[in-house]
């Protein structure tokens, strides 16, 4: 997966956009767990390697998993 650090600016803000959302009444933490689940099942591959021809929806996607990689530290930060 892309490191953080190495995302674009547009990335950057689309992780923004994410992250502000989970503070809110949105359902976008859900949708996050649920394409994460979906990918596992079609591309169990998705979280290690390019997986998707389109440029944008790959950028997108590498956005997705950090922003699941937030939620699961986010989670686990709550439990304990």
């Amino acid at each position: 997966m892309k490191d953080v650090n190495d995302f674009t600016e547009d990335q950057v803000k689309f992780l923004r956009c994410l992250r502000s959302d989970f503070d809110g009444p949105t359902s976008s933490a859900s949708l996050i767990y649920m394409l994460a689940g979906i990918l596992d099942e079609l591309a169990p591959d998705w979280r290690t390697k390019p997986v998707l021809s389109d440029a944008g929806l790959q950028s997108d996607l590498e956005v997705c998993g950090v922003a699941l990689q937030y939620l699961d530290i986010q989670a686990a930060i709550v439990r304990d």
